[in-house]
């Protein structure tokens, strides 16, 4: 799959740390999809520790808005799939 610019920088910053999926994206693998769906949620979370070391509403707001994001790249790429697919 042939990911568009935006779509892998958006990922890159979301998941800066893992080289393995930048190497996935870069060279147009599958798998990125099960990544994306393995690690985000339909159910927006925050996890307790970040909720007990939040030191304000802003901070779990921040977090809250991290864990949409990533929902939000999961159902772009199903939709990239689906359209390179038919």
């Amino acid at each position: 799959m042939k990911y568009p610019e935006d779509f892998k920088n958006r990922v890159k910053k979301a998941y800066p740390d893992d080289k393995k999926l930048n190497e996935w994206l870069d060279k147009g693998k599958i798998i990125v999809g099960s990544y994306l769906e393995h690690h985000s949620s339909t159910v927006i979370s925050v996890p307790i520790d970040k909720i007990l070391e939040a030191i304000s509403l802003e901070d779990l707001k921040k977090e809250a808005k991290e864990a949409k994001a990533k929902v939000e790249l999961y159902e772009e790429w199903r939709e990239l799939y689906l359209n390179s697919t038919n």
